[in-house]
């Protein structure tokens, strides 16, 4: 199971993760600069986040939370 949570979760999070840090480096660095992502995909990125923000982060608390009180 846990293996499953890493290379099915985790590990695609982080590659995420480390694309969004590329784009926010490029934005401050030189805001010119061109991604491989086009302006739909940039802002998919960004409703992604603000939906964790919204929902996903106390769905995911409540899954646990529901997890360890079995």
């Amino acid at each position: 199971m846990t293996d499953q949570v890493y290379y099915q979760i985790q590990y695609p999070m982080k590659k995420a993760i480390n694309i969004m840090k590329e784009l926010d480096m490029e934005a401050e660095v030189a805001p010119q600069v061109k991604t491989d992502l086009n302006e739909g995909e940039i802002a998919e990125l960004k409703n992604f986040v603000n939906e964790w923000e919204d929902k996903g982060k106390v769905s995911l608390k409540g899954l646990i939370e529901k997890l360890r009180n079995k």
